[in-house]
């Protein structure tokens, strides 16, 4: 008996399907009310249908423990950054075919009509971006869409700060902008949820073949996203967009005019700064934004904009020991700079100042050595913009004594000052322009890696390139002369 009322509520049920879109709401409520015992509670709870986003990111794929700053590397490298990120979503009603209507204060003041989601923290669980949602005590919770909301549709937004405040406002009706001061360690990532034309069509194309399957193919985005694509299995997806420019500076040694004299062994970098913006407004949500227009305004960097004056980032110098190492052998074997190491630090113990500045990079050799830590900056709001890079350095000075048969420091022997032992380099100025070394146009984009490299000859000649990324989105060839 229970199989032929199985088989009756089935029916049932195929006979609503079938009718046109404007009764779907009826079909909702009518399963509702069925025994529980017939229809299986999957099917008969329809109107109370979970949110369920998805994160991928197109830089990474989603395919450390660590202070918490710097760039998302790839899931596998960079596993607990990502689990322990916290986003914040956003899912705010528009119109589609049935009605509704957008109101952002509404939505910001709690008013649920407007909004199933206003700021809600959200973290991804696993390498496929499937997501979870957090309360305040960072419990995990659920969310669903509004089963009173007669079928509207929300559009779905996300902000990734990496752990910075923000400072959230509604402008112009229904646009959220946040405010945030960055220190250039936080990547900050944004998203507005969409289904690619592919990702649409795969997964259409594995529902029944019915009335409502037709109706997706017919204009599924105008119920992209509600509780009718959420039954279906069509959740929003965040395809995450890294806002900033990722600069990663390098240097090497180089000799002038093809000789082997090594003079940038002499040379110990202490300090390296890049002026950028610090606060910036960042576009989090906009009701007019539809798939197309919204991937236009992040490609024409209009989902941040700059605020106040670029001010100087300094970053962490990564050092490295002074001593012999395989270039040296190979190249300046008649310099034991593991002497000269000793040396140095007797000296220095004489004078009582560091002869070999603590906490500087030495130019070692003539491989490319990452010179400080990876900054994150706000890309140029214009083509007429520049980043400034600094830079400070102390040549050492060396001389051979033919009576001991070895390199000591100074520029000669027995005398101890300053000006004999070393030359200090105040800051030093490098604007990057804006033009490839073919003289092409080069644009400073959010979610590109630049690799600026400082190329050392000696004790006056530095050369900076900006070299093609090797992760991220392309950015380009540059280059720039000293104080040019």
């Amino acid at each position: 008996m229970d199989i032929f009322k199985r088989l009756f509520m089935l029916m049932f049920m195929m006979m609503f399907i079938t009718s046109c879109h404007e009764s779907f709401n009826k079909i909702y409520e009518d399963i509702e009310e069925q025994d529980p015992n017939v229809v299986p509670p999957e099917e008969v709870d329809m109107k109370k249908v979970n949110i369920l986003p998805t994160l991928s990111d197109p830089l990474y794929m989603i395919d450390n423990t660590r202070a918490w700053s710097g760039p998302f590397e790839s899931f596998e490298n960079d596993r607990e950054h990502w689990l322990n990120t916290r986003f914040h979503v956003f899912g705010l009603m528009t119109s589609n075919s049935v009605g509704g209507n957008a109101d952002y204060v509404e939505a910001k003041n709690g008013n649920k009509q407007y909004g199933v989601l206003w700021n809600q923290m959200m973290g991804i669980s696993d390498q496929q971006g499937h997501t979870v949602f957090y309360d305040q005590e960072n419990n995990p919770v659920t969310c669903k869409y509004n089963p009173d909301d007669n079928m509207y549709r929300y559009k779905f937004f996300m902000l990734g700060t990496d752990g910075l405040d923000a400072d959230l406002r509604v402008e112009d009706g229904n646009k959220i902008i946040a405010r945030m001061e960055l220190d250039g360690t936080n990547d900050i990532m944004q998203s507005f949820a969409y289904h690619s034309d592919k990702q649409y069509q795969e997964e259409v194309a594995q529902l029944p073949n019915d009335e409502t399957t037709k109706l997706f193919l017919e204009g599924g985005v105008d119920y992209m996203y509600n509780r009718l694509s959420g039954n279906r299995g069509l959740h929003p997806i965040f395809n995450v967009n890294h806002l900033l420019s990722r600069f990663d500076i390098y240097v090497k040694g180089a000799n002038p005019y093809g000789d082997n004299s090594c003079d940038f062994l002499k040379v110990f970098i202490t300090d390296v700064s890049i002026k950028a913006a610090k606060s910036v407004d960042v576009v989090v949500a906009d009701d007019s934004w539809e798939r197309d227009t919204y991937k236009s305004q992040f490609e024409s960097n209009q989902l941040l904009s700059l605020v106040g004056e670029p001010v100087k980032h300094n970053l962490s110098v990564k050092c490295n020991k002074f001593g012999n190492n395989e270039f040296t052998k190979a190249n300046r074997g008649d310099i034991d700079f593991d002497f000269l190491a000793k040396e140095s630090a007797d000296l220095s113990a004489y004078i009582g100042k560091d002869i070999i500045p603590a906490n500087s990079h030495w130019v070692c050799n003539t491989e490319r050595d990452s010179l400080c830590e990876t900054i994150l900056i706000p890309p140029l709001p214009t083509d007429t913009g520049h980043f400034v890079l600094s830079y400070k350095y102390r040549y050492v000075y060396m001389h051979y004594d033919q009576d001991s048969g070895k390199y000591h420091l100074g520029r000669n022997e027995g005398n101890f000052s300053e000006e004999n032992l070393w030359e200090e380099y105040q800051e030093r100025n490098v604007v990057i322009p804006n033009v490839d070394i073919y003289d092409e146009p080069v644009k400073y984009m959010g979610g590109r890696r630049y690799s600026i490299l400082l190329t050392v000859y000696g004790q006056s000649i530095v050369v900076v390139d900006v070299l093609k990324p090797t992760m991220w989105i392309e950015g380009g060839d540059i280059n720039a002369d000293e104080d040019n």
